[in-house]
């Protein structure tokens, strides 16, 4: 579905890119939405897609897609932070990324394409509440170890949130890379974010990030909103008493008002978790995010053999049929050119599930 934006540069919806054949919209944010992605071999991750529309100025548009290929060509090597497995920008007014697919919150035994929730730490609040207090310094440990890898490079976050958590392999992954930016000390704090985690003195700046860390761990720690912070639930202790004080003591210093008496570094505050859990290190090491999700389910391993003797095709209906959330086409050609329906295949179920581009 193709339109213009006000300056008359011409829009479409998603496209399917980089061999992944496109799944349903995941998610959706105030300029683009995430979708699943299938790739061959019972392969899946996420894809971002940022439209130049009229909510999106152009000079904000390059803006995140400058963030992201900036991003990308850094090459983190922090467990703590989101993959970036490739980056993508169309003459017809889109960009989009792909990232490792983030683990299934569903109850589902085996994964479903068709029922996959993203875990993240906003919907493991939203669901269960207060999180113990050892996973909660070990969501600290991750999120401060990735703001450090951001600051010492020269970037910040500006909106570190429960719903930039992700969880990839069981981890907490700090994600939306589209927007980071570059440390700019003269240009100063901004209030772009999410209310309740921007710092008092604005966001953009090395301490607002670990203000809003804080936030996030007083959040899991106690299930409290963060607007009622220091607030404390009357069985916060009831795990550990010293440990308990000394994550609140962590909290209270890292989202105090005053910036200047917060830790002096994201690391300085990692350390201090660190000594709560001074095995989370020697744990991490070797982690690391999967270039693409397997599933590695026996059906779909033999699906995706039998599907090797086709092409996928994208008509142009096909991102309008992605923009209402369709999760898979229905058609197919053959190798020698024949089309082929789905409903008459022997393979139907299994060609069900890799409809949309995978040997693109």
């Amino acid at each position: 579905m193709n339109d213009q934006n006000s300056t008359g540069k011409v829009i479409c919806g998603p496209q399917p890119v980089h061999g992944y054949g496109l799944g349903r919209c995941i998610g959706k944010g105030a300029f683009g939405q995430v979708h699943l992605a299938a790739g061959y071999a019972d392969c899946w991750c996420a894809i971002k897609y940022v439209f130049l529309s009229p909510s999106l100025d152009s000079k904000a548009y390059e803006r995140e897609s400058m963030a992201v290929e900036k991003f990308e060509k850094q090459g983190f090597n922090d467990p703590g932070l989101i993959r970036i497995l490739f980056v993508e920008k169309d003459s017809r007014g889109f960009f989009c990324y792909g990232m490792p697919l983030a683990d299934d919150a569903s109850e589902n035994e085996s994964f479903d394409p068709l029922t996959y929730k993203a875990k993240t730490l906003a919907r493991e609040l939203r669901t269960k509440g207060a999180q113990p207090i050892t996973d909660t310094v070990n969501v600290g440990l991750s999120v401060t170890s990735a703001l450090s890898t951001l600051h010492r490079a020269g970037f910040v976050h500006g909106d570190v949130k429960p719903g930039n958590i992700l969880f990839v392999n069981g981890q907490p992954v700090l994600g939306d890379p589209g927007l980071f930016r570059r440390i700019d000390r003269e240009a100063g704090p901004t209030f772009c974010g999410s209310m309740g985690y921007i710092a008092p003195e604005g966001a953009g700046t090395e301490a607002a990030d670990q203000f809003a860390s804080g936030m996030v761990l007083y959040e899991m720690g106690t299930g409290f909103d963060r607007l009622e912070f220091p607030k404390l639930p009357v069985d916060f202790f009831k795990e550990s008493l010293e440990y308990a004080r000394r994550l609140n003591d962590i909290i209270l210093k890292a989202c105090d008002r005053n910036p200047s008496r917060r830790f002096k570094s994201a690391h300085a505050m990692h350390e201090a978790l660190l000594a709560l859990n001074p095995s989370w290190k020697a744990a991490r090491q070797g982690e690391g995010q999967p270039t693409a999700n397997s599933r590695g389910s026996t059906e779909c391993q033999e699906a995706a053999a039998k599907l090797e003797k086709f092409v996928r095709v994208c008509p142009p209906s096909w991102a309008e049929a992605s923009s209402l959330a369709l999760p898979y086409r229905r058609e197919l050609v053959s190798a020698d050119g024949q089309r082929i329906d789905a409903d008459q295949t022997e393979e139907n179920d299994e060609l069900r599930l890799w409809l949309g581009g995978v040997l693109a």
